[in-house]
């Protein structure tokens, strides 16, 4: 039945875990003994601490894990959807769409709106596995590098003064134009 010797509660209680992820549900579905909840609760704790089930368990669990492109693939087609991805060629919703690949939406309500995941936030996650953004920096000329740690904090308030504003933009626009000299694109019309 297995390779792990489970005994047939053990299989089916981790077959039912696998799919609810409540232990005391599937202590009850697997057909296991007790008289209320609390009883199902101890039998489903002790069963996942039971060194079959677990090694069972975690063989299950990396048949289903995703590999590291097939995340970044999905977080791309997030990225990239559109609602002409889920409409036939008269514009309607086509609901066998819908239904074969949803994981770019948010939410369906049928018969009237999609909800689309956001397309910013895939482009960020994607962005942060490429380190694209990053807030460590190396400094050069002495003995060892230097790193600088970079605090975030949601009560920031920027000067708004425009001499402050004017030289940062200065600065951003050198810096871009560094970075496009750098990629070999023209900057003669910056």
């Amino acid at each position: 039945m297995n390779d792990h010797n489970l005994t047939n509660k053990q299989f089916l209680f981790s077959e039912h875990y696998i799919q609810t992820s409540n232990a005391t549900l599937s202590a009850r579905l697997a057909g296991y003994s007790g008289k209320d909840d609390a009883a199902f609760a101890s039998i489903g704790s002790r069963l996942l601490r039971n060194a079959k089930v677990r090694d069972y368990l975690a063989d299950r669990y990396k048949e289903f894990a995703m590999s590291s492109d097939e995340v970044l693939m999905r977080l791309a087609n997030i990225a990239r959807a559109s609602l002409a991805d889920y409409c036939d060629e008269s514009g309607t919703i086509d609901w066998k769409k819908v239904a074969k690949d949803s994981y770019a939406l948010k939410s369906v309500k049928k018969g009237s709106k999609l909800e689309f995941e956001s397309k910013l936030r895939a482009l960020e996650l994607i962005g942060k596995s490429q380190s694209m953004f990053t807030d460590k920096l190396e400094v050069e000329g002495g003995d060892k590098p230097i790193t600088i740690r970079v605090e975030y904090s949601n009560d920031y308030t920027p000067p708004a003064t425009s001499d402050t504003e004017g030289g940062y933009r200065q600065q951003r626009a050198a810096q871009r134009t560094s970075e496009r000299e750098a990629l070999g694109e023209d900057t003669s019309r910056d």
